[in-house]
């Protein structure tokens, strides 16, 4: 487990180096993502599903996951706004980014990592139904708040044509069910390259300068999520 979390920050580092090199253009990470969300992330989630055997424990993880992430959601943002005053948009922000975890893009290689493909399915019905559908309905509700000043439902079923989420419906509808050994194996080698392009875009994002300019807001965001949502889990 050690070696693998190792592999995992070595390739961010490497990201971390390239940006730093100048290797790549600005756009590169972007792009990364991209082909991770529109291919191999996909890939993934259809994988990890279609062959799984299904417990029924695993359709209690969505309710409680949106309740709890909705909940930090609408009481950061009251914090924002009431503590630190800040304007609607900015407490949206700061909201979002103390309710809403990367569960993907970083959560899923990480629990490879720690719990192996085993550990996905349990993942994946956090990451979609809870962490991806809170996103997609309060967090697309309150964005458009943010900037109009007025509350709209009517992006909240964007979720609905992104591809991770179409492959975990596929993959509930054909779970079980045997399928073409040449299609798994393009899948398969599509999945398998998640991990590292997500972990060198991730690299090629970062950027320590801007972490110093709202630090105070972001110590606060972090412990509401690190510390106040596990015990609401």
């Amino acid at each position: 487990m050690g070696q693998v979390l190792g592999l995992m920050f070595a390739l961010i580092g490497l990201g971390f180096l390239l940006r730093i090199l100048r290797v790549f253009p600005k756009e590169t990470a972007p792009l990364l993502n991209r082909f991770v969300l529109y291919v191999t992330f996909p890939c993934l989630v259809f994988r990890s599903l279609q062959g799984a055997a299904l417990d029924r424990r695993l359709w209690s993880i969505p309710p409680l996951a949106y309740t709890a992430i909705s909940a930090l959601f609408l009481l950061a943002f009251l914090i924002g706004s009431k503590y630190f005053r800040l304007p609607p948009k900015r407490a949206v922000s700061f909201a979002m980014g103390a309710a809403f975890g990367n569960t993907a893009f970083l959560g899923y290689p990480f629990i490879l990592a720690l719990l192996g493909e085993e550990g996905l399915p349990a993942a994946i019905f956090y990451d979609q139904l809870g962490n991806f559908l809170s996103v997609y309905t309060l967090g697309v509700t309150f964005c458009v708040f943010g900037k109009t000043g007025k509350f709209s439902g009517k992006n909240v079923t964007e979720f609905l044509k992104l591809p991770p989420f179409n492959a975990f419906l596929l993959a509930l509808l054909l779970n079980g069910l045997p399928l073409p050994p040449f299609l798994l194996g393009v899948i398969n080698r599509l999945a398998d390259a998640t991990v590292p392009l997500t972990m060198v875009a991730i690299g090629l994002s970062l950027s320590p300068a801007s972490l110093s300019k709202d630090a105070p807001l972001l110590g606060v965001s972090a412990l509401l999520k690190l510390l106040l949502l596990p015990l609401w889990l």
